[in-house]
């Protein structure tokens, strides 16, 4: 993350990361948000995902209707959260307490949670400032859920980045791959919960946290692009052929040549934001190959980049995969082996396990609901570490 140097000394990237009591990843994605002017969205989901989430159910675990329409067609809970407060913000800027409450009580949310959020988005705007970044990079940003909006597919794209290594692949209905040989559930209270064979433009998805009652279940996720991981959430881009293997486990049908670009424009953001760390004004007017930088990792930001949704097949069984014979061995041992394309898979694995994904490694059986899982990015109830935020306040 280049919070150090090779003499084990902080960097000014890491006195940047060491101000803000979030995760190291979160906070730096809040740093990178700055250099595409989404400081002001980010930092708000940022502290959103400190806090339970603001929708009062009723009689069920699942989101309503209304709420799961506050993302829009972008499939992400952090979206949806993001609309939320927005929309809230607006009515709460009015300072009228009891209209205020009247939105809240009609759209079923949580005034006093939104009013947390808001405390402590304050506060790390503030702790942003004092690095010494420009206030146009944090800058209010309209946002528009149910159409094209590049702002929201860099956003979408860094939280790849903010909530690495938790990225998960849709396998059906609610299941879903969690590293190469664990299977995990949609949680209940995810706008992309669904018992029916939706099928999403792109299997993958960034999450904030595991939760393990009787199965283990991703919680707050967002789906993300096959660019997207390749750019910002994954540590290793093996080549193989006509494909790539991101962390040895998540194929991606993409030549390895392309891939090794995106790999490069990824270090020259990295190099970008470094110096960023170091004067901060840069961020307020990039220019001449900063400013092509940025508009390169716009591009492929776009979901439709890479055509990856074009040839998207909305079937109950697949996205367009591998219909041959399962392979020999699993792909992440496979050095060398093709990619897998073709129609509906053929084959199960054991008793208990999930169908083999198409495109995907090979999975052994095995009963659901796994072992113990992993601890998220994010802590629930509070913000831990350096300090936290002070709650008093808001409004």
């Amino acid at each position: 993350m280049g919070a150090l140097n090779r003499q084990g000394d902080i960097t000014p990237m890491g006195h940047c990361l060491a101000m803000l009591p979030l995760e190291p990843r979160l906070s730096q994605t809040i740093l990178l948000s700055c250099l595409f002017r989404c400081g002001d969205p980010m930092i708000t989901m940022a502290a959103a995902s400190c806090f339970r989430e603001p929708w009062i159910q009723h009689d069920t675990r699942r989101m309503s209707y209304q709420h799961k329409q506050l993302c829009g067609n972008k499939h992400s809970d952090h979206i949806a959260m993001l609309n939320a407060y927005n929309q809230w913000e607006a009515v709460a800027a009015e300072e009228d307490k009891e209209k205020e409450q009247r939105y809240c009580d009609r759209n079923s949310m949580s005034s006093m949670t939104l009013q947390m959020i808001h405390s402590a988005k304050n506060q790390l705007v503030n702790l942003v400032l004092k690095m010494g970044f420009p206030e146009e990079c944090l800058a209010p940003v309209e946002i528009n859920v149910d159409g094209r909006d590049r702002n929201l597919d860099i956003m979408t794209a860094m939280l790849a980045a903010g909530l690495y290594p938790n990225i998960c692949i849709h396998h059906e209905k609610r299941k879903l791959w969690v590293s190469e040989t664990q299977q995990a559930l949609m949680h209940k209270s995810s706008v992309n919960c669904t018992n029916g064979n939706y099928i999403f433009p792109s299997p993958y998805f960034a999450y904030g946290e595991k939760i393990k009652t009787k199965v283990i279940a991703a919680k707050t996720t967002t789906m993300v692009s096959p660019l997207h991981l390749i750019m910002f959430g994954s540590s290793s881009v093996i080549a193989h052929g006509d494909f790539v293997m991101l962390d040895e486990w998540i194929p991606i049908d993409m030549p390895g040549q392309s891939a090794s670009l995106i790999c490069g424009l990824r270090k020259a953001l990295e190099s970008l934001l470094m110096r960023v760390t170091v004067d901060p004004q840069i961020a307020a007017y990039p220019s001449g190959l900063d400013s092509d930088i940025l508009e390169a990792v716009y591009a492929l930001s776009d979901p439709r980049a890479g055509k990856f949704y074009e040839d998207t097949k909305r079937t109950s069984d697949h996205y367009g995969g591998y219909t041959g014979p399962p392979p020999s061995r699993p792909l992440p041992s496979s050095r060398g082996a093709p990619p897998f394309r073709g129609g509906a898979p053929q084959f199960r694995g054991g008793r208990g396990g999930l169908p083999k994904r198409p495109g995907l490694p090979s999975r052994p059986g095995g009963d659901f609901g796994g072992g113990r899982g992993g601890r998220g990015w994010f802590k629930r109830g509070g913000i831990g570490g350096r300090g936290g935020f002070n709650r008093r306040g808001g409004y």
